[in-house]
């Protein structure tokens, strides 16, 4: 099963690892300068920025675990994926 969860200032720290993740991986190869590539990862995907987005009105983001049912109980395990959704 999958559950989608409203992300939280807890989260903030683990949003940010993945962000640059992410976004090294699908973006790094349209950035001519590798410097200027770096500056922009520690402006954007810092924990710092997350959390400041995270409680922002205009921002909502949601974390996608699998969900596993033992015993009645609801554990989370590894984020599989993760979303931010900019309200104009």
């Amino acid at each position: 099963m999958l559950s989608i969860r409203e992300a939280t200032i807890k989260d903030s720290t683990l949003l940010s690892q993945l962000l640059e993740i992410s976004y090294r991986f699908h973006f790094s190869c349209l950035w001519n300068d590798k410097d200027e590539l770096e500056a922009y990862i520690a402006q954007e995907c810092s924990a710092e920025q997350i959390s400041t987005s995270l409680q922002s009105s205009g921002h909502k983001w949601f974390i996608a675990e699998p969900r596993h049912v033992l015993n009645s109980e609801t554990r989370h395990a590894n984020i599989i994926g993760f979303s931010k959704i900019i309200f104009n």
